[in-house]
């Protein structure tokens, strides 16, 4: 893999449903400067892959509960604090 133009805003997303994910990816790269460097299934993986891809945002949609939202995003959040998040939701409680 060759190193990423520092100037692009790199993106990870997590996101269980395949369709969606792809969906994200597809959406987010039509912008300029903006490339995915990372697909995440499962809060789990993401914890474990994004650390080391550490892109300047993330995009976390639905997780199931086990290892849910709050969990990643505040485990991502102690080992990638520059990284920022973007959280995607249908459901209608703010927390």
């Amino acid at each position: 893999m060759s190193p990423i133009d520092a100037s692009l805003i790199t993106v990870a997303i997590v996101e269980d449903d395949a369709q969606v994910r792809q969906s994200l990816v597809d959406i987010l790269e039509r912008g300029p400067g903006v490339v995915c460097i990372g697909e995440h299934g499962n809060a789990e993986e993401a914890v474990r892959e994004i650390p080391r891809l550490q892109p300047k945002s993330r995009a976390d949609g639905h997780q199931p509960a086990r290892h849910g939202r709050r969990h990643c995003v505040r485990r991502l959040s102690e080992l990638t604090p520059a990284t920022q998040v973007l959280m995607l939701t249908v459901y209608d409680n703010t927390e």
